[in-house]
């Protein structure tokens, strides 16, 4: 799950709103893996992996911090013991219930991922450019260089790296947060954004770290 457009992404909505049952094979795989993991997936989406051709299941958990919980150490990798405790019982329960038919579990592929951070970038990506043009015009003042949306929030640009930490609690600043915020929360669905998330860098940093490219910047 990458972006607004992806299917699991879209089931995974449509369960959240209410507009979707589960199959009961999810709804009882979902109840085992919050008895044996203390985490509660919100849904569960079967597919076949296009290019490989093959089953894969995505629990998909509500926050990062609870996806998390199923990754290695170095968060990067998936806990090979849990993916595979769950295949094992995803295979157990549709072979209770008879739905042997229903999935193909032969290589079958258990991933993670998590809804909130996709669905926070959907409320960003609704807020209006014509909205957001004004508010930019604003609040780009003599002391911002730039204002880049990101996530639940933005990242402000000062003109020095010195001005950061001078600048930081200016109430212009403190006034940014406070409009964002009320930019955005009319878009956020399911209440996942509590304020505005600020981050600082400076334009003296992004010209001689990243030679002055955004693709360098945001890669």
């Amino acid at each position: 799950m990458l972006s607004t457009k992806d299917l699991d992404y879209i089931d995974t909505k449509l369960v959240k709103q209410g507009k979707k049952v589960l199959n009961r094979a999810f709804v009882e795989l979902i109840e085992w893996v919050d008895q044996e993991f203390q985490v509660r997936p919100i849904n569960v989406y079967y597919d076949i992996n296009k290019p490989f051709d093959n089953p894969r299941i995505n629990i998909v958990l509500e926050t990062h911090t609870e996806e998390q919980e199923f990754r290695q150490k170095n968060k990067f990798s998936f806990d090979k013991k849990k993916q595979d405790a769950i295949k094992e019982r995803f295979i157990e329960i549709i072979n209770v219930h008879g739905l042997t038919n229903d999935f193909r579990v032969e290589n079958l592929l258990v991933i993670f991922s998590s809804f909130a951070p996709i669905s926070v970038s959907e409320a960003t990506m609704s807020i209006s450019r014509d909205s957001y043009n004004k508010f930019y015009k604003k609040y780009k003042t003599e002391f911002i260089w730039d204002i880049h949306q990101s996530g639940s929030g933005l990242i402000i640009f000062f003109y020095k790296k010195e001005d950061i930490e001078k600048l930081k609690n200016h109430k212009i600043i403190l006034e940014i947060e406070e409009e964002y915020y009320k930019l955005i929360k009319p878009y956020d669905e399911f209440n996942y954004i509590r304020k505005t998330s600020l981050y600082f860098d400076s334009k003296e940093k992004f010209e001689k770290s990243y030679n002055g490219n955004w693709m360098n910047y945001y890669r």
